[in-house]
């Protein structure tokens, strides 16, 4: 038989008593945006764990992925311990996967364990990423184009990658997708590892990624100053951004204030405290304008009117 169907919509340009745009009800012009930002660029990010020993576990989380190896500080009641090191023949711990701490010997009962770490950083960064090993892959795909858009800016893809801590030499390329970037390793990192790759657009030959720098050192009883292997920065003041320890005790440096230029304020305060040591003079101050030191005299003066010791 025949089926008959009678309705209709419950608005159309047929029951409708107007046009579409006066019915009751509102209308809106809407966009989905996604928007994805490059990792911040600057100073690294310092984490401090604590954990108390149980004089059975050996193995403790470090917190978040430091740079490298180097990056990695630890003290059980106050002690510094020592890494596994081809300078440093006293070993303590060693840096494992998932970003832990592992002791050769289980720190005592109610020990205390002071994990302190930073992070990767540097400018100039395009993508931080981690993965981790299978014991077969050599090549890692990261979600970034391996050439810039814009032709006329002269920028290369530069990698900083480490396994469990340990830096490793990687090879850049284009993925095979020519919308991607691949680093290729020249071994398989081994299953289970942490990887942790960060790719920077850099000019040729310049490095953009901070690093920490690990140097062991011999006294002889005389000598007061010690030579870097590595120029701790690029501008100065230097003396913050080296940490000295000596027998596991940590030393001070030089008080450093830091203070933003207006245009008009012509004195600024030094930042050592007034104490029974003396009025510091200007073999004990250094002044820096944009990282550049200045000359006494000539681009400062040290004013100690008033100041007593």
């Amino acid at each position: 038989g025949n089926v008959t169907v009678e309705g209709n919509k419950f608005v159309d340009e047929y029951s409708s008593h107007a046009p579409e745009e006066v019915v009751p009800g509102t209308s809106f012009d809407a966009l989905d945006m996604k928007v994805y930002t490059n990792p911040s660029m600057g100073s690294p990010i310092m984490r401090t764990n604590s954990h108390t020993g149980d004089g059975t576990t050996t193995s403790f989380a470090i917190g978040q992925t430091p740079a490298d190896n180097d990056a990695v500080f630890i003290w059980v009641d106050g002690n510094l311990r020592r890494r596994l090191d081809a300078n440093d023949s006293t070993v303590d711990y060693t840096i494992g996967a998932n970003n832990t701490v592992n002791f050769l010997v289980a720190p005592l009962l109610g020990e205390l364990i002071t994990i302190q770490s930073f992070s990767i950083s540097g400018s100039k960064i395009t993508i931080k990423k981690s993965f981790t090993g299978d014991g077969t892959s050599t090549t890692f795909n990261l979600p970034v184009p391996y050439s810039l858009a814009d032709s006329t800016v002269n920028l290369t893809k530069t990698a900083f990658a480490t396994v469990n801590g340990a830096t490793q030499a990687v090879t850049v390329q284009e993925g095979s997708d020519s919308a991607s970037t691949d680093i290729v390793f020249s071994s398989a990192p081994a299953s289970g590892s942490t990887i942790q790759i960060t790719l920077f657009d850099a000019d040729a030959g310049e490095q953009t990624y901070s690093q920490v720098n690990t140097q062991t050192l011999t006294a002889d009883g005389s000598t007061l100053t010690y030579a870097l292997s590595q120029t701790p920065a690029d501008f100065g003041p230097l003396h913050n951004t080296v940490i000295v320890e000596r027998n596991g005790n940590r030393l001070n440096p030089p008080d450093t204030a830091y203070y933003s230029g207006d245009g008009t304020t012509y004195a600024f305060n030094v930042p050592t405290v007034m104490n029974l040591a003396g009025i510091p003079n200007t073999s004990d101050v250094e002044v820096y304008l944009n990282g550049a030191r200045q000359s006494i005299n000539e681009d400062w003066f040290l004013n100690t009117i008033g100041v007593t010791a």
